[in-house]
C-alpha cells in the first residue's frame, strides 16, 4: 500500500502552475474588457471554464456518481454562462 501514488492534480494533462496562470490571465481579460469577442477569446473562456467545472465536477461524490461528473457540470455552467 505504500507504494501507491497519490493522484497529483494535473487538469487536462498540463502542470497546475500552467492552467492557474491561463485562468488569472483570462479571468482578468475578461473583467477589464479586453478579452476578444471572437472564435479565439469564446475557447480560451471556455478552457478556462472548463478546467475549474471539471476539477469542482469530478469532486462532489453525489454529482459525480449519479449525475454525470465534471464533464456534465462544464456544459451546464457554459450553457448558463450565455443565458441571457
Amino acid at each position: 500500500m505504500s507504494d501507491e501514488k497519490k493522484k497529483s492534480f494535473t487538469p487536462f494533462g498540463l502542470s497546475w502552475p500552467l492552467c492557474l496562470g491561463f485562468i488569472i490571465i483570462v479571468a482578468a481579460g475578461v473583467m477589464t474588457g479586453s478579452l476578444s469577442t471572437d472564435l479565439a477569446g469564446g475557447f480560451a473562456f471556455m478552457l478556462a471554464l472548463g478546467i475549474i467545472c471539471n476539477e469542482i465536477g469530478e469532486r462532489i461524490p453525489f454529482w459525480n456518481s449519479y449525475i454525470g461528473g465534471g464533464l456534465v457540470l462544464t456544459f451546464l455552467v457554459s450553457g448558463l454562462s450565455v443565458y441571457k
